[in-house]
């Protein structure tokens, strides 16, 4: 196609001088000219044919046609012209048809010559994906001490820097003259996953199962799928090949281009499902990881249900838990006042013992009363809980580097353990009651174990 357009151009000068003053020459001149015509158009047909895109596709038939009217045009004032020097008033015509043969040549030209070298860059980027893809299923040995945690915060990593890169190349498509910033970011998109190959090669070998090593590769296969198919659509999508000749041409390529921003953003959407998979199938392979968050959150969540226990503690306006209606008579209203002075009658068909003004009462003094459930049994429970907490923490330290799912179940102990023990915490602050020794031992215990730093 380019030989047949390269010899239309060098021949058109010669058919003006032929068709101006040359006529014993114009019969033979148009001849050989008109021999290059089918080359142009069977070899158009052909690399739309093969064009996976349809706006290249357009590209190469569109500018054809451009090249085929100019030629009916020089061809038309030739023939009006036939070689005569006296038709001057027909040379004007000639020349303008001549420069036009010649523009639409040289464009078509310039066209084919940028679709090659774009077409070139993808076909390097995608062979390079393709090698990926087949590294990707190579199984390697890894040291001894290699955990699957190590290569999920880098794939993870890997899969989420793609996902930017390709919202960018959705973005940077849609912008004119931002053919200069795709390519280098379909080229950072291409390495993304070369390393996103060779991390899987060592996740898959650190997972204790066969069939999720293999699912882990079919989801980075799709990803480079994906990836594939996307860098097609940046070739089709860059605006500055789509120029044409004609109104009716520049239109449908305009067309065209929109569809070719639909096609991508398809395409983008492939991509980003793909991804979103594959992380997901991390965070699977992954229980361990999963269980940690959650427990830093759960803890978080006791953290602060704790400063404001230790507030109350701290402000002597934390009490026992009102469990009967003996209790509730100790406690005052909202103006302060004992309810004992306020609905007599009620309590004292509660109990038969009385203290001098026939209001019924408990052995010991009010204060006394927050200490009916014996504080020592609960400091024991606590102390208790600590100690085992320790050894929780211990052995969540040490399950890092172990089965994912004993590293689940570890770290779900050790949020329990935590849970049980700020219980017991808040039940001993409320026992001993404000004002009392231990109230302060029982809040420094607590600010030293759930206070900073914490778990977010």
């Amino acid at each position: 196609m380019a030989t047949s357009v390269r010899a239309l151009l060098d021949s058109a000068p010669a058919v003006g001088r032929a068709a101006s003053s040359e006529a014993e020459q114009l019969g033979r001149t148009i001849l050989t000219w008109d021999s290059y015509l089918p080359g142009l158009v069977s070899g158009s047909i052909a690399a739309a044919s093969r064009s996976p895109l349809s706006s290249t596709q357009l590209v190469y038939l569109d500018h054809a046609c451009t090249v085929l009217e100019a030629a009916s045009q020089l061809i038309t004032v030739a023939k009006d012209s036939g070689g005569n020097p006296r038709a001057v008033h027909l040379h004007d015509s000639l020349n303008e048809s001549v420069r036009g043969l010649v523009d639409s040549c040289e464009e078509f030209l310039t066209i084919l010559d940028d679709v090659a070298s774009r077409q070139g860059h993808v076909s390097t980027l995608i062979d390079t994906l393709n090698r990926a893809q087949a590294q990707a299923e190579e199984i390697i040995q890894v040291p001894m001490d290699a955990r699957f945690s190590d290569y999920q915060t880098r794939m993870l990593r890997i899969a989420r820097h793609m996902d930017q890169l390709n919202q960018a190349i959705q973005l940077r498509a849609r912008q004119p003259a931002s053919d200069g910033e795709i390519a280098p970011l379909a080229h950072n998109l291409t390495q993304e996953y070369q390393e996103m190959c060779q991390t899987c090669k060592g996740a898959a070998a650190t997972l204790p199962d066969v069939n999720q090593a293999d699912q882990l590769r079919s989801a980075v296969r799709g990803v480079g799928t994906a990836c594939i198919s996307l860098i097609q659509a940046t070739t089709a999508s860059r605006p500055d090949i789509y120029g044409s000749g004609t109104t009716t041409g520049g239109q449908n390529l305009l067309l065209s281009r929109n569809k070719s921003i639909v096609e991508l953003d398809r395409r983008a959407e492939f991509l980003d499902s793909k991804l979103r998979n594959l992380i997901n199938l991390l965070e699977t392979h992954g229980p361990g990881t999963q269980a940690c968050l959650q427990s830093a959150s759960t803890v978080s969540g006791i953290i602060s249900d704790l400063d404001t226990t230790i507030l109350f503690a701290s402000s002597g306006t934390l009490h026992p838990p009102v469990r009967d209606d003996f209790d509730a008579i100790w406690t005052d209203n909202e103006f302060g006042h004992s309810r004992l002075t306020t609905d007599r009658g009620h309590y004292l068909a509660l109990s038969n013992n009385t203290d001098g003004t026939s209001i019924p009462s408990r052995a010991g003094s009010r204060s006394e009363m927050h200490n009916v459930e014996n504080f020592t049994p609960l400091r024991e429970s606590i102390a208790r809980t600590a100690r085992a907490l320790v050894d929780d923490t211990q052995s969540l330290v040490s399950g890092t580097g172990e089965d994912q799912a004993r590293l689940a179940s570890t770290a779900h102990t050790a949020v329990e353990r935590i849970t049980e023990l700020a219980d017991v915490v808040k039940r001993g602050a409320a026992v001993i009651g404000p004002g009392q020794p231990d109230t302060q031992t029982c809040q420094s215990f607590a600010s030293i174990v759930f206070d900073r730093p914490r778990l977010y």
